[in-house]
């Protein structure tokens, strides 16, 4: 694979990675606050959300 391919889709799936975890875990906190379960729930938001997309 030529490198500067290699580095572009690098980028795009790190891109991706943080943009997901960054929304869930915004839509986790205003629906449910920054409580002691916030860590679990996000993670089942996370979780739910590449399940949707990956079909």
């Amino acid at each position: 694979m030529n490198p500067a391919l290699r580095m572009r889709t690098m980028f795009a799936l790190l891109m991706s990675l943080l943009m997901s975890s960054l929304m869930s875990g915004w839509v986790t906190w205003l629906n449910l606050g920054l409580g002691p379960n916030f860590l679990p729930h996000w993670q089942t938001a996370f979780m739910a959300a590449g399940r949707r997309h990956s079909r």
